[in-house]
């Protein structure tokens, strides 16, 4: 049985600590390297986007994605505490 198996339920949740941990380290995972970064893109943005609120909001996205590696840093803390070995 794998891994990913073993720290999922049949309804796909999570079941085991490390379980946990993975599923919050992917959610951030595709947050960051999905939507945020996807949005850093004027082109993904209306034509008539003003610069300046571009710039705007470029600096909020960067500001998340930062947040977002703090997150990703925090959780895999945690799962080298409690997820890797635990069950």
């Amino acid at each position: 049985m794998d891994k990913d198996a073993e720290n999922t339920d049949k309804a796909g949740k999570p079941k085991t600590v490390a379980g946990y941990i993975a599923s919050a380290l992917d959610m951030e995972e595709r947050l960051s390297m999905g939507v945020y970064r996807d949005y850093l893109d004027p082109k993904n943005w209306p034509a008539d986007l003003e610069p300046e609120a571009f710039n705007t909001i470029e600096g909020y996205l960067t500001i998340l994605l930062k947040d977002t590696e703090k997150h990703k840093k925090m959780l895999s803390d945690l799962n080298k505490l409690y997820g890797e070995n635990t069950q």
